[in-house]
């Protein structure tokens, strides 16, 4: 099951923030944004793509009104592009869950089961804060395709249950939802089962093996893809979990690491930050999460880009948006 919403504002990190007098109303807010986004459009240079979204005004009237820039290629969008399936599993088993979403801006995902969040990592759900800032007056794509896995270490009746994949990029929000059965050889059809080798003869229910499949590290959600205009910085998502905390490391495809130099940044979440990208920063990245336990890996595949339209969104107190757009002038 997939479901989709509009968000009633995002969270970007580059702000521009608009005074309002004490009794400001809301009609002049929306005017004064009108105004913003009318200078935007004709201030725009060359192939900049500016997005003017209005955050909805708070109910105190003292409260400052935040407007925030994007300067995106098209307007924002949000799929899930590969939800998860619904899956049968014998108790004592490992599963796991994949998702993926694509979007304009770059999108997060999380999980919930029965309704409930599900917390994996410190970093969750945070945004690619480093590259918004590094970005601000700048065109971007921010087009990108998520991706994400729940993973559990050994399968208990109480994992039964249906498992929401959630994803948001500050303008909408998207999700799907898959179904988990857990059984026994008896309960459930052995042709149902989910193909996947046992992690011992016994199952891996006894406390020894669970404390182990929770210390191991296991990347949680990393980028897939991601296109972005040359001379933007991207930032490229790592999230992994495990106890002793994973380190993350990202190497190139000839396998050299990069390091914080030369315009790259690995980050503390464990995202990486190129900054500025060049042609020849394309290519596939690969991430690596590791401690005592084990290793978790992904790839990631980073194409720069060029643009040439122009659109104009704003937001308005109401919620709904107003669109203007113009071809780039050669």
């Amino acid at each position: 099951m997939i479901r989709s919403g509009t968000g009633r504002c995002g969270r970007v990190m580059e702000s521009r923030k608009l005074q309002h007098t004490p009794r400001a109303s809301q009609g002049q807010a929306c005017f004064i944004c009108f105004i913003l986004v009318l200078t935007t459009l004709c201030n725009a240079e060359g192939s900049s793509v500016a997005y003017l979204k209005k955050m909805m005004l708070e109910k105190d009237d003292s409260m400052r009104t935040p407007v925030e820039l994007l300067r995106l290629v098209d307007k924002p969008s949000l799929h899930i592009s590969a939800a998860p399936k619904d899956v049968r599993v014998r108790e004592g088993l490992p599963f796991s869950l994949r998702c993926e979403a694509q979007g304009i801006p770059a999108p997060v995902i999380s999980w919930k089961f029965n309704g409930k969040t599900i917390t994996q990592g410190e970093h969750e759900g945070e945004r690619n804060f480093a590259e918004l800032l590094m970005n601000i007056g700048k065109e971007t794509v921010q087009s990108s395709n998520t991706a994400a896995q729940l993973q559990i270490p050994c399968a208990t009746y109480k994992h039964a249950g249906y498992y929401e994949c959630v994803a948001e990029n500050g303008f909408t929000t998207v999700s799907a939802t898959a179904k988990v059965g857990i059984g026994n050889a008896e309960s459930l059809n052995q042709s149902s089962f989910l193909a996947l080798p046992a992690i011992a003869q016994n199952g891996c229910s006894n406390t020894v093996l669970l404390e182990e499949g929770q210390r191991v590290p296991k990347i949680y959600m990393w980028t897939d893809f991601r296109f972005e205009v040359i001379g933007a910085s991207v930032q490229l998502f790592c999230r992994a979990s495990g106890y002793p905390e994973p380190i993350i490391k990202w190497y190139r495809r000839d396998g050299k690491e990069i390091v914080n130099v030369d315009g790259f940044n690995v980050l503390d979440n464990g995202d990486l930050l190129i900054r500025h990208g060049t042609w020849e920063d394309a290519g596939l990245y690969f991430c690596k999460a590791s401690n005592d336990y084990g290793v978790s890996e992904s790839q990631t595949f980073y194409y720069p880009t060029a643009v040439s339209k122009l659109v104009i969104l704003l937001r308005l107190p109401n919620g709904h948006l107003v669109s203007f757009s113009r071809r780039k002038m050669k």
